[in-house]
């Protein structure tokens, strides 16, 4: 348990600083009393709050009130149980928004950017140009052309989605080929021009890095129960290849699946007969 009372946490602080003062009597105490107040706190049998008073009354009242006081404001800093309660809370939404299957590369960045500026700690690892990203110019370039800033670029961005650019650039001309076709009023064809320039809204067909895979080993540790560890593993595929791609089948497929199977192992049970 990091940053409470065991591992690098409060009273793990507390025995190094009283290791600091010098006495092997004070530490020796501190030591004890670790292990003591490990057992009643995860008993229940005492309040994180009233661990300080502990400290500093009866016999372990010799223990340097430094060492308390140190404890003292990692606590109140790291183990707020309430703020902690809410950081998590902020961030399993992050995490939850991420699964979606509608979110898009724009809607990732815009949650990283969130994150960043409310825990400035995790920039290291969500920033555009982190080193899990594996090819932030496309990255950046396709949020940039999403976002509609093509203009703001970089020549390495540009380069990375140049086909895409390409693409996106088609789409708005016929567009606008189709809307004076259309014979439109001259109020119809600026607001047709102005729908011309959010064209790059197909890019949302570009999932985020990795969500449809993390999608993929969820459901294959759902299906992949103890109670299946048996199955074969071309048919642990297919069920998963199955479900993954269940918006692209229906009753109708499966019937014709299994009608097709039964008029390929009738000739099979026909030779084996004779």
């Amino acid at each position: 348990m990091k940053n409470g009372f065991g591992g690098d946490g409060g009273l793990a602080r507390m025995v190094t600083a009283a290791r600091r003062v010098g006495d092997p009597e004070i530490e020796l105490t501190a030591k004890q009393y670790q292990k003591g107040l490990f057992k009643q706190w995860f008993a229940g049998d005492i309040k994180p709050e009233n661990v300080y008073a502990k400290f500093l009354n009866g016999k372990e009242g010799h223990l340097e009130k430094a060492i308390v006081a140190q404890y003292k404001a990692h606590y109140d800093k790291q183990m707020n149980p309430q703020a902690l309660y809410e950081d998590l809370k902020n961030l399993e939404s992050v995490n939850k928004k991420l699964q979606t299957s509608t979110v898009s590369l724009l809607d990732v960045r815009a949650l990283f950017d969130h994150v960043i500026k409310h825990y400035p700690g995790t920039e290291l690892y969500l920033s555009p140009t982190a080193s899990l990203v594996k090819f932030p110019d496309f990255e950046n370039g396709v949020v940039k052309l999403m976002a509609g800033k093509e203009n703001t670029l970089t020549r390495g961005e540009r380069a990375a989605v140049v086909k895409l650019l390409h693409t996106s650039e088609t789409v708005a001309t016929e567009l606008q080929e189709e809307g004076e076709d259309a014979h439109q009023s001259f109020a119809e064809v600026a607001l047709s021009q102005e729908e011309v320039t959010s064209s790059r809204e197909n890019l949302k067909w570009i999932p985020p890095t990795s969500n449809d895979v993390e999608r993929l080993f969820s459901r294959a540790g759902i299906v992949f129960s103890r109670l299946r560890r048996s199955l074969n593993p071309m048919t642990l595929e297919t069920i998963l290849f199955l479900q993954f791609n269940r918006s692209l089948w229906d009753a109708s497929a499966v019937a014709e699946a299994i009608e097709l199977g039964k008029k390929r192992t009738r000739p099979r049970e026909e030779e084996n007969a004779d």
